[in-house]
């Protein structure tokens, strides 16, 4: 069993602290390992961070007890779904536009009031002020390119990322008073429009287990749950 740590400097400069992302390997090591053993490999490499996050997939969960005696606490369960868009006759609602970086704020704005399930609003030890930062950058990025593509109606955004032939929907928000309207519904099919554009036989999407809606909204629209992951948060002492 071996630990790595990578940083990250997106957190780090949101936190204004040293942050990473703990990964572990999947072997089976770990059972030889004591825990006094496992705990001095995780001190030896945590150096000056301050913060981390560890993602693991539904079916390892043998090392959540492990991560837990290393001081990590499980913030949530993250179910993964995935809906088939190879050969479909896909169109594109006529209201959903792509987003100019001109429009920007508006959607900062949009994001940093959204996201109440995820597991940044979920971990108690994140101030709120952190978590409207964290999601108003990330659907900036998106719009200067880190996403292969940013969605909008009049009000919500959807952002999608290709990675091979797999299409994720990355970020999706409609404003509260827009919900269960049909807004997101559409958000989602100009998201598979796009993906398949784009050469993606699939597209997959991940929300959080308390997430009722947006669980009810994914397999309304025929995503099939295919897979979940397990996000765990350590904070430095």
């Amino acid at each position: 069993m071996e630990l790595k740590i990578k940083a990250n400097h997106f957190l780090s400069e949101i936190f204004q602290v040293k942050c990473g992302r703990l990964y572990i390997n999947s072997d089976k090591t770990y059972e030889t390992k004591t825990t006094s053993i496992i705990q001095n490999d995780f001190n030896s490499i945590i150096n000056e961070f301050k913060f981390l996050e560890c993602i693991l997939l539904g079916n390892a969960t043998a090392y959540v007890s492990i991560l837990v005696g290393l001081g990590f606490n499980l913030v949530c369960i993250q179910p993964i779904f995935e809906k088939s868009i190879e050969n479909l006759c896909l169109q594109k609602p006529q209201n959903i536009r792509g987003v100019e970086y001109s429009e920007h704020k508006k959607f900062a704005r949009l994001a940093a009031t959204s996201f109440h399930y995820d597991r940044y609003s979920l971990d108690q030890y994140i101030p709120r002020s952190h978590v409207e930062i964290i999601y108003s950058q990330w659907i900036t990025n998106a719009l200067l390119g880190r996403a292969d593509f940013v969605l909008s109606e009049a009000n919500g955004f959807c952002s999608g990322k290709k990675k091979q032939e797999e299409g994720w929907i990355d970020l999706i928000a409609t404003p509260e008073g827009m919900r269960k309207k049909g807004l997101g519904a559409q958000l989602v099919a100009a998201s598979l429009y796009e993906f398949n554009r784009l050469g993606c036989t699939v597209c997959k999407v991940k929300t959080e287990l308390g997430n009722l809606n947006g669980v009810r909204l994914y397999e309304g629209l025929g995503f099939k749950l295919v897979g979940s992951t397990l996000a765990l948060h350590w904070h430095s002492k």
